[in-house]
This record gives structure tokens, sequence and C-alpha cells, in this order.
């Protein structure tokens, strides 16, 4: 026998509904408060899964039934598709921040190969040189004073495939630029032969050769913004672009 046995009003609960004696296979707990609740120790049914009344004999509200059903075809799936929502831009922003500081690291490497800037009075020209000024990088600053027409002559060239000035550029966000540069040139610079990729290259696969043909190698870097806003150098990652600096850091060292 087992201590504390139900109180009085809790077996007439149970037995409200089946005053007889219990079939085999019969249980209890299928038969008190019709099956959707259990009797209390005051011999009152508590009803489960919204059954109503005295014996839980009343079925939920229709108006229940649907807000469950609701909850489970509408705002639980709209809940998973925010979950992986929120989940794809955490990992798109955690990648797009590695690849910037890829990059960034990169950029780096490279400046601390450059020497330091040099200034003068009238403009602000950085040059970057290495070796013996096979590759320069070069930003100009030109006051009102430097605008002069000043045409300069270019040194001859041995053969006919070889280059004053090759410009290294990506195509994305520096074909008109590298454009201007090759006028701004022709125009002031009396014979010089520039190499220009669009004008010039017909085969990919010769971009070293052409470079080492190639007394100066003009470096554009430019860049953009990735999806969520950070910079990013298009010339570092442009694989092409990667070649030519490449080449032109080995011919300086040759």
């Amino acid at each position: 026998m087992l201590f504390p046995q139900p109180t009085w009003e809790q077996r007439a609960c149970e037995r409200r509904l089946h005053p007889g004696v219990l079939k085999a296979g019969e249980n209890i707990e299928e038969i008190q408060c019709s099956g959707h609740g259990h009797c209390d120790m005051d011999g009152v049914c508590v009803c489960t899964g919204g059954y109503r009344g005295v014996d839980c004999e009343d079925e939920p509200e229709e108006e229940d039934r649907h807000a469950r059903r609701l909850i489970l075809t509408t705002v639980l799936p709209a809940a998973c598709v925010v979950a992986l929502l929120a989940l794809a831009l955490f990992f798109l922003n955690r990648r797009a921040r590695r690849r910037a500081a890829k990059l960034d690291a990169l950029e780096s490497a490279y400046a601390r190969c450059m020497p330091a800037t040099r200034r003068s009075d009238k403009a602000t020209r950085r040059s970057v040189v290495i070796a013996d000024s096979v590759v320069r990088v070069t930003n100009l600053q030109a006051t009102a004073e430097s605008a002069a027409d000043t045409i300069v002559e270019a040194p001859p060239l041995a053969t006919a495939d070889e280059r004053h000035v090759f410009l290294s550029h990506v195509w994305s966000s520096g074909q008109d630029q590298a454009r201007a540069i090759k006028s701004a040139l022709l125009e002031r610079v009396k014979g010089i032969r520039v190499f220009l990729d669009v004008d010039d290259l017909a085969d990919t696969s010769r971009l070293e050769e052409h470079v080492r043909n190639c007394s100066v190698v003009l470096v554009f870097l430019s860049g953009s913004s990735d999806l969520v806003g950070a910079p990013v150098s298009d010339y570092m990652r442009s694989p092409n672009c990667l070649r030519e600096l490449r080449a032109a850091i080995w011919r300086s060292r040759s």
C-alpha cells in the first residue's frame, strides 16, 4: 500500500465517469476527467490541452486552436528564417573583415619595401622607387604654379618591343584614370611610348614579358567598398595586377 492515499474527494472524481469496476486493460488515467486531465486532492478536474468543463468534456475553443496553428505555421518558421539570415550576415561580415585584414597586411608589407617620401616647395610628390627606379608609384598634387606647359623628350629605345612606361592598373576601378595618365604623358613627353593593356595587350600570358620590356612601371592603386562598406584594394585583389607587380620587382633584382 502506497502513502499518502488519495482523498475521498479525489477517488470520487476519478470514478465519477466510470462508477463500476475497472475492466482488464482499462487505465484510470484514461478514464478520469474524460481522459483530458487529472483529479487533484480536492476532487476537481485539472484539464490539459485547452479542454474545459467540470470533467474536461468541452473541447478547446476554435480561437485557441487557430492561435496554436498560427504559431506553428507562421511565427515559428519566420523566427527560424530571421535567425538564419542573422547568422548568414554574421559570417559574411566576418569573412569580409578577414579579407580586408589580409589585404591590409599585403599593402603594409608592400609599403615597407618603399623608401621615404620626397617633398618639394611647389608640389608634393610621393615617389616609390625599387632598385634602379624600375618601379615607380607616383602621386602628384600639383599647384597652379606647377601647371606650366613643359614639353620634354623621352630617351630613345633599343628595340621596337620596348616601352618607356608600363601602366599597371586594375580595370574595374582604374581604367579611365590609366587612360588619362597615358594621354597626359603623350601630350607632355615627346616620343614617349606607353604600354596600356587595352591598347597593346593581345595575350595575357605575355604580361611578364611586357613588364620586362618597359623601363618604368607606374602602379596606379585603386579600390572600392565591399557589401558591408569596408574599403578594399581592387588592385591587390587582381591576380594579373599582382603578376605585373611581381615581374617588376624580380626585374629590378636581376
